[in-house]
């Protein structure tokens, strides 16, 4: 039996991973003239089973696949706080027009990008690597947000808006879209000179 697009796309795709896995193994555990010199403190073995730990459930295709890229982050406040700053000061943008004007063209022009500012930070809010509940709450009240900007109804949309805020889990993800401190971080800050 021939395989399907997808699944030879997904063979190609782990043959390749195998490749890179095999040539990199190949290369960090060669004893002669290395190419490749690990960081202070990292051991060579140690570098061995990380490659494998991360290469391996990608070939085989097992659990945790899908969830690669939020198992690689090491700070979760750090990248949370810039999500936060890259984000959030775009539904600020739209609130702030919201709050002074009356729903216009140039609202309506503004609300796909801010409706998918809103979605981006509404998937980081799930426990898991899968959407949950959390995620499902905050994409229901961005669509309530957006059918009642698209309706006229700006105390609707605000009121949306608020409910947003108000569903976002307790803890570092929480904002308050009036005091920026809340997602832009403190202004005067001072930080250690590097070395």
């Amino acid at each position: 039996m021939q395989p399907t697009g997808a699944t030879r796309h997904c063979l190609l795709r782990r043959l390749a991973l195998g490749m890179v896995a095999f040539v990199l193994l190949c290369r960090w555990s060669c004893d002669g003239n290395e190419t490749f010199v690990p960081a202070r403190g990292i051991d060579g073995d140690m570098s061995r089973r990380g490659l494998l730990a991360v290469a391996g459930p990608a070939l085989l295709g097992g659990p945790g696949t899908a969830s690669a890229m939020t198992q690689g982050i090491t700070d979760v406040v750090e990248y949370m706080n810039r999500r936060k700053r890259e984000l959030v000061p775009y539904m600020k943008q739209g609130i702030d027009y919201l709050e002074t004007h009356e729903i216009d063209e140039r609202m309506m022009l503004f609300l796909p990008k801010m409706c998918r500012k809103m979605e981006a930070y509404a998937g980081l809010q799930s426990r898991g690597a899968a959407p949950d509940k959390n995620t499902y709450r905050l994409n229901a009240s961005v669509k309530a947000f957006e059918k009642a900007i698209k309706a006229g109804d700006k105390k609707a949309a605000l009121e949306a808006f608020q409910k947003y805020q108000d569903d976002i889990p307790e803890g570092i993800a929480r904002f308050d879209i009036h005091n920026p401190v809340t997602y832009e971080g403190p202004k005067d800050v001072n930080l250690p000179a590097a070395t």
